[in-house]
C-alpha cells in the first residue's frame, strides 16, 4: 500500500463525525484491506498514531473480525476442538495440520497461504472430527487425508461448498 493512499483514508476518517467510533474505525479498516488484501503493521501504527488509539485495542478489533486480516493469507483453517471432536481425533488432526503447515505464532504457515485457527465447536458433532478451510467443512477427515487437502489449496484446486 502507498503511505498517499493511507493517509488519504485515515484522513477522511478521522473528519467524520465520531472518528474513533467501532463503526467507522472498521469501516477504515475494510478499505484500508480493499487495496493489499490485509492490514499490514505500518498501517495500524499509522491508524494509531493518527487517531490516538491503543495498538493493542485495533489489532484485538482486527482479530475479532473475521473478514479483517493481519497477515497476507489466502485461506483460514479453523480446527474443531469441542468435545466429540476431541475424543475422535480432533487433537490429533490439529497436530497433523501444525506439523505439515509449521504456522508461526499468529498460526500463520511459513508460506502464508494458510492461517490456522481453533474454535470451541463447529456445531458438526455428529460428523466429528471437523474443520473448516474458508467456509468449507470437512468431517470425519482421517490425519492421512490432510496433507491431499493442503495440496489442493495451494495449487488452488480447493472450492467452496461442504464436504461430508
Amino acid at each position: 500500500m502507498e503511505q498517499v493512499q493511507l493517509e488519504e483514508i485515515v484522513e477522511y476518517y478521522s473528519c467524520v463525525k465520531n472518528p474513533k467510533d467501532q463503526e467507522n474505525i472498521v469501516a477504515m479498516l475494510r478499505e484500508i484491506q480493499e487495496i493489499d488484501g490485509w492490514i499490514s503493521q505500518e498501517a495500524i501504527t499509522y491508524i494509531c498514531s493518527a487517531l490516538e488509539l491503543k495498538e493493542t485495542f485495533l489489532k484485538c478489533l482486527i482479530q475479532r473480525l473475521p473478514s479483517l486480516k493481519l497477515a497476507p493469507y489466502q485461506h483460514i483453517v479453523t480446527i474443531c476442538s469441542g468435545e466429540r471432536c476431541k475424543r475422535k481425533g480432533g487433537d490429533i488432526i490439529l497436530n497433523t495440520w501444525k506439523e505439515i503447515l509449521k504456522p508461526d505464532q499468529n498460526g500463520i504457515s511459513k508460506d502464508q497461504v494458510f492461517c490456522l485457527r481453533v474454535r470451541n465447536c463447529l456445531k458438526h458433532c455428529t460428523q466429528a472430527p471437523s474443520f473448516q478451510v474458508d467456509e468449507k467443512l470437512y468431517s470425519n477427515v482421517k490425519p492421512s487425508d490432510i496433507r491431499k487437502i493442503i495440496e489442493n489449496y495451494r495449487s488452488k484446486k480447493g472450492t467452496s461448498g461442504t464436504n461430508k
